[in-house]
């Protein structure tokens, strides 16, 4: 009689395969967490989730998004003091352009920005009018320009009343802040099942 051990089935050396695959596989994305990533990095890894605590102030973020890739921009004290001073009568376009709020909200500063350590703006990078990418300039009266219709924007992607084809702000996206920090982008679908307007991020301005 032979008492040898039955050998091992093929399919439980796959599954021991697969398994120290999986081991191997969450070994090394536990050093890459443990490294960091930086605010560009997180940005091509996660379209969806953003840790606003990675951006600097003054260098904006582009994170793809959809169809709609979406600049994330943290102010630098000068950018947020040009922005404040700017009166809502001075802009080509009086409203805030942010789907977190309602159609009429005005363009206040409150309105255009998210407070998390301090003013940062989220926005579309194609402005409303032909769909170009919005170009970032580090002049605080004119932050953001379009090289198609020649609008200039202040620093939260307001329209200025200067020379350009288009009259529209740069549109705000769907969009929450986590407690810790965090830019979740959001659907059309997603932002209705939120209830909508979100008075926990933007202030009214009013």
């Amino acid at each position: 009689m032979n008492d040898q051990p039955p050998a091992p089935s093929n399919t439980l050396r796959y599954v021991t395969i697969a398994f120290g695959v999986m081991v191997v596989g969450a070994a090394i994305l536990g050093l890459g967490r443990t490294l960091g990533p930086t605010a560009d990095q997180q940005a091509e890894e996660t379209a969806a989730r953003f840790d606003l605590s990675l951006l600097n102030p003054g260098q904006p973020v582009t994170i793809d998004w959809l169809d709609n890739p979406v600049i994330v921009l943290r102010l630098t004290s000068e950018q947020e003091s040009l922005a404040r001073s700017i009166d809502i009568t001075d802009l080509l376009d009086p409203l805030a352009r942010n789907a977190m709020l309602p159609p009429d909200a005005p363009a206040s500063f409150e309105n255009r920005t998210i407070d998390s350590d301090g003013p940062i703006v989220v926005m579309n990078a194609q402005c409303d009018h032909m769909g170009f990418i919005a170009t970032y300039s580090d002049r605080p009266e004119n932050t953001w320009f379009c090289m198609r219709g020649a609008e200039e924007f202040d620093p939260v992607g307001r329209r200025l009343i200067t020379n350009g084809l288009g009259a529209d702000s740069i549109g705000i996206p769907p969009h929450t802040v986590t407690e810790d920090g965090h830019l979740i982008l959001l659907t059309e679908q997603e932002l209705l099942l939120l209830g909508g307007v979100d008075r926990l991020i933007y202030g009214s301005g009013d």
